[in-house]
């Protein structure tokens, strides 16, 4: 009887660590691939969704000695200029953003 007790309780473990790590993999909404109409709806989304603590250790890594800036670092860096121009001048942003209305969204991001 301690046998099969203990066979079914290391079963049962099993299933539940199975689904705990199913469910934990699964994405959220923010994790799933979106789809914009235009370049612009995209870079907004994209600034909206910046952090100030991404801009800001961003930052201090392409500022130390001897970096190289990986494509990714130059991108977050970007995004993070833009994010300060739409907090500082929204009508400059708003003037910026209306060249890319008409431009169909970048597939890579």
């Amino acid at each position: 009887m301690k046998v099969i007790g203990v066979v079914a309780a290391v079963v049962i473990l099993c299933i539940v660590a199975l689904f705990i790590v199913v469910f934990s993999g699964m994405p959220t909404g923010d994790e799933r691939p979106r789809t914009f109409s235009s370049r612009a709806e995209q870079v907004e989304w994209t600034v909206g969704h910046m952090r100030e603590d991404e801009c800001e250790a961003n930052a201090r890594a392409v500022e130390r000695p001897f970096h190289t800036i990986t494509p990714e670092e130059d991108a977050v860096r970007h995004f993070c200029v833009l994010k300060a121009l739409k907090a500082r001048d929204p009508s400059m942003w708003k003037t910026a953003l209306e060249p890319l209305r008409h431009q169909p969204p970048d597939a890579s991001r």
